[in-house]
């Protein structure tokens, strides 16, 4: 009844509902209710499913509800999901290659003063295909080059929403070369020192088939890779033609033609983004 009273009589676009995609299940202890003592489906089958499949039912056209974190079970019926708690080291994208397009991932906690982690937390969350940010504006907005960085990838995946918010996940490109690795302070827990690749990647289709590769150099300095792309991994032949071109935030460049396997040098500047579509 909030949610409905909120997105009609006050006409907001969506509510977050907090905590159910992030609190565990209460364990009943009551006989009476049938289910197994201590277990159960009474939680979700017989409690937030109903709820949910009603009030998504009932919902105005284009409107929105989401919630906290990122519990599988609720996927079905939420709009959009705070994956602020991935703050982890050596994490994959696993959860987006499964879920991503069919619901919004949006939002780290961007934690103290650290502009490294900042930075990394920007790319990492630019090639996962989520949503950018989560953070107080003052604490980048005095840091120029940690502020520039989150404009530049927020009007980059702008121009890449076909991809990153309605297309599904692809392997991640392969690189070559001596990539850095960077160390910073995410303050998840206290101090939370996280180390990743300087270089962000990552690979994503259209629904029209279209691929993009994206990469994110989250470092302070230059750096050079190579791509070496294979049409193989991508599911096509191996002598398939190819066009590709870079699309930066003036729109898209001049595509190339490649045949089969092909390398590309890569370039970019400390705190620089690269973007390429390729298709058949």
């Amino acid at each position: 009844g909030i949610v409905m009273r909120l997105t009609t009589e006050v006409a907001v676009d969506g509510v977050y509902i907090d905590q159910i995609g992030a609190a565990a299940p209460r364990l009943c202890m009551d006989a009476t209710h049938g289910h197994p003592l201590g277990g159960g489906h009474w939680w979700t089958q017989d409690g937030y499913w109903p709820m949910l499949t009603d009030l998504q039912a009932r919902l105005p056209e284009g409107k929105m509800i989401t919630t906290e974190c990122n519990a599988e079970p609720y996927v079905r019926w939420f709009d959009g999901y705070l994956t602020w708690h991935w703050q982890h080291q050596d994490m994959v994208p696993a959860f987006s290659a499964i879920y991503a397009g069919r619901i919004q991932l949006f939002s780290r906690a961007y934690g103290g003063n650290d502009q490294q982690a900042h930075c990394m937390k920007i790319g990492q969350q630019l090639v996962f295909g989520e949503q950018l940010g989560w953070l107080e504006p003052a604490s980048i907005l005095p840091h120029e080059d940690t502020a520039d960085f989150m404009r530049r990838a927020a009007q980059l995946r702008y121009r890449l929403l076909d991809f990153l918010a309605w297309g599904r996940m692809g392997r991640p490109p392969r690189v070559e070369g001596n990539i850095p690795e960077v160390t910073a302070d995410w303050a998840w827990y206290g101090k939370w020192m996280v180390t990743d690749s300087a270089l962000q990647r990552g690979a994503w289709w259209a629904r029209d088939g279209r691929l993009l590769l994206v990469f994110a150099n989250t470092s302070s300095e230059p750096v050079s890779a190579e791509l070496v792309f294979d049409p193989r991994t991508y599911g096509w032949p191996g002598d398939a033609r190819l066009t590709v071109a870079e699309q930066n935030l003036q729109g898209a460049g001049q595509p190339v033609v490649e045949t089969g396997r092909f390398r590309r040098s890569l370039e970019l500047p400390a705190r620089g983004l690269l973007a390429l579509v390729v298709q058949r």
